[in-house]
């Protein structure tokens, strides 16, 4: 998949590399949802995330050469309108500059937190300051109504009910955000979730497969802790390399995911439905 825009690229104005000549114009994505994705699409995505070996699918990492090693995410990525056969949204797409060579132009970042007051406290449990609750976010683009945030549920996909934890809700929102909309649909090859959570982008590149391979224990011997959420978020990315499209984790520091730390940090001041209920983006 490719867009229908070739861009040319001009020297950006204070000098710092350069810019597209056509960021500002709406970016042309070739959309599937009327046809089945390419096959070459399907076979890249699929291998480069494990071919589900062990029934589990792992993310492939995104990094930097050593050049690029401490960017900002938005010096990759730039909040642009996209024309597709859904209609014309913004996303965080690939600045033009870095096609392609850190990734194709179809590809797509979605930045994601969670947080959690009295983190650890457990079910039920309260602190001297109250009981914990979780707060998920996901960004979309730059704009204040492309920020997706809700509170944990008590009783998460699997129905039962479980400790309300930092984890937990960074977990939980990779997993909204991969399902909120049909990614591969908009037109999209790669999509890039930018976290700060070591615990989320290291489990979903590297030790999911581990797990898997050892029976879903650690290599203590201990039960995987969040094995529900591990289970499905593997599940959806495994979805999206069978439509082709790529998943990746690219780990940055704190700074770089504010917005949506402070969107999850604020949906964790309100008490979550006892249910969990999927959250689709229709519009956005």
């Amino acid at each position: 998949m490719t867009s229908s825009i070739e861009p040319l690229l001009r020297p950006r104005p204070d000098g710092s590399g350069y810019e597209s000549a056509d960021d500002d114009v709406p970016r042309r994505m070739r959309g599937y949802y009327s046809f089945a994705p390419d096959p070459s699409d399907t076979f890249r995505a699929r291998h480069a995330m494990g071919n589900g070996a062990n029934g589990v699918w792992t993310a492939t990492r995104f990094s930097m050469p050593p050049g690029l090693s401490d960017s900002n995410p938005h010096d990759i990525f730039a909040s642009r309108p996209i024309r597709s056969a859904t209609g014309t949204r913004k996303r965080f797409v690939i600045r033009s500059r870095h096609v392609p060579a850190l990734s194709p132009s179809t590809t797509m970042a979605i930045f994601t937190d969670g947080a959690c007051t009295n983190n650890g406290a457990g079910v039920g449990k309260s602190s001297s300051t109250g009981t914990p609750q979780g707060g998920c976010a996901f960004v979309l683009n730059g704009d204040a109504g492309g920020i997706i945030a809700f509170p944990l549920e008590t009783q998460e996909p699997s129905n039962v009910g479980n400790d309300q934890t930092n984890n937990r809700a960074e977990l939980q929102a990779a997993i909204e955000a991969l399902q909120f909309r049909s990614w591969s649909g908009e037109g999209w090859g790669r999509v890039v979730l930018i976290t700060d959570s070591e615990y989320v982008a290291f489990g979903a590149t590297l030790w999911l497969r581990r797990w898997a391979e050892n029976g879903w224990r650690t290599s203590q011997g201990g039960g995987v802790k969040n094995a529900d959420l591990w289970h499905e978020l593997s599940d959806s990315m495994g979805e999206m390399a069978n439509d082709g499209c790529e998943v990746s984790f690219w780990k940055v520091p704190r700074r770089w995911v504010a917005k949506a730390d402070m969107a999850a940090r604020q949906a964790a001041n309100n008490a979550g439905p006892d249910q969990h209920a999927p959250i689709y983006g229709i519009v956005l």
